[in-house]
Parts: C-alpha cells; structure tokens; sequence
C-alpha cells in the first residue's frame, strides 16, 4: 500500500495512533469482560489465576506488547494515560472483587496490594516470555501472594 492509499483510509498519523489505542483499549477491556464472564460459580480466583498464568497465547503477548509501548508514550500524553489507567483498573477490579470473594475478612489495603501485584507479575511474565520461560515463576510469586491472603 502506498502512503496516500494509507492516509486515505485511515488518516494522518495522529488517527492512525487514536485507531490503535482505540483497538488496544477495547480489546483488552474485552477480553477482560469475556474472562470475569467465563468464570465458573466456585473456585473463581483459582479459576481466574489457571487461565491467567496457564496459557501463555491467550490473550497474546503483542496486545501486551502495544500496551506497553503505549504506556511509555503515555508519560507525555495525560489522555492516553487516562484512558490506559481505565483498562487497568478495570483488570485490577476484577482481580480484587475475586480476592473478596474468597477473603471475605481481608483488610482493603491487603486486597488492593495482592490485586496490583497479582496484575504486575501477569504483565511481566507476559513481556518476559519472549526471552524465557518465566511461567512457573511467576505462578509461584502468585500463589505466594494468594497464600498471605490466608494468613490474614
């Protein structure tokens, strides 16, 4: 494709970067809707933590990637950094309102920790993989974190 053919049917540069954070932004929000709609009734955040740290592929890694390379350029665009805060939240939500279900006792402050470090370890492992097998490592950095929620 020619650069005019481009510019035709997507836009100057400018559109082109609001069509990919559009796209990566409604993906990931997506997809997070479809896993916190796929959970079974028991055994949720078990559940949860299998399909999140038990299939590399899935959601794929470059949607991963893009969001990364966006969050770096979000430090000098406060609305790109608005609207990328809004999609972890979203995922982070859906982690903590797992954690609650399960520890129902559990301080806030224990449950916002283990939610952000549980989506941390997910988003690492997940820009690790392509230089290691970093899976197990994080499974056990996630279990770790679960099991203080036991001791609270």
């Amino acid at each position: 494709m020619t650069r005019p053919l481009v510019r035709h049917h997507l836009g100057n540069k400018d559109d082109m970067f609001d069509l990919l954070v559009t796209h990566v932004v409604a993906e990931l929000e997506k997809q997070t809707q479809s896993i916190a709609d796929a959970l079974p009734s028991s055994r949720r955040l078990e559940v949860l933590i299998d399909y999140l740290f038990g299939q590399p592929e899935d959601p794929g890694p470059q949607l991963i990637f893009v969001f990364a390379d966006l969050t770096m350029k979000s430090v000098s665009n406060s609305v790109l950094a608005t609207r990328l805060a809004a999609t972890i939240t979203q995922f982070e939500t859906l982690l903590r309102k797992e954690i609650y279900a399960e520890f129902s006792n559990v301080p806030d402050v224990t449950a916002n920790a283990v939610a952000h470090g549980i989506m941390a370890i997910y988003f690492n492992s997940i820009s690790l993989e392509p230089l290691m097998q970093a899976t197990e490592n994080a499974r056990n950095a996630v279990n770790i974190l679960i099991g203080s929620l036991r001791k609270e």
